[in-house]
C-alpha cells in the first residue's frame, strides 16, 4: 500500500495519474507488475462542478435544496460546514476552478 500526502494543490493527484498511466510523462520510463492490483480514490465527481462558481455558493444551493434540503441554511452556516472541513477562510469564497482536486472533492 501506497500513501502520498501532502499540501493542497502539491501535486498529489498528478502523481497518481503518472503512475496510473492516465497521464503522459514528461520524461522517463513506467513499467508495471503484472500481478498490480491499482485501487485509486478519484475526484472525478468533483471535476462535474461549474469552475465558475464559488465553493461557498454550490454548499450553500446544495444545503437549500439537496435530498433533506433546508432553506433556512444561512451562508455563515455553509462556511462553518466547510470550515469542519479544511476549506476555512477566504477557501470558502474561491471559484472552483482556482480549489486544488482535494479541495473540490470536499465541496
Amino acid at each position: 500500500k501506497l500513501l502520498i500526502r501532502g499540501p493542497n494543490g502539491a501535486g498529489k493527484s498528478t502523481v497518481m495519474h503518472s503512475l496510473r498511466g492516465s497521464i503522459s510523462l514528461i520524461d522517463g520510463d513506467r513499467s508495471t507488475n503484472p500481478d498490480l492490483r491499482l485501487g485509486v480514490f478519484t475526484q472525478d465527481l468533483a471535476q462535474e462542478l461549474d469552475p465558475s462558481a464559488r465553493a461557498v455558493d454550490l454548499v450553500t444551493a446544495y444545503a437549500r435544496t439537496g435530498l433533506d434540503g433546508d432553506i433556512t441554511v444561512s451562508e455563515q452556516e455553509a462556511r462553518a460546514a466547510m470550515g469542519r472541513l479544511g476549506l476555512q477562510g477566504e477557501k470558502a469564497l474561491r471559484h472552483i476552478c482556482d480549489l486544488s482536486g482535494g479541495e473540490k472533492a470536499r465541496v
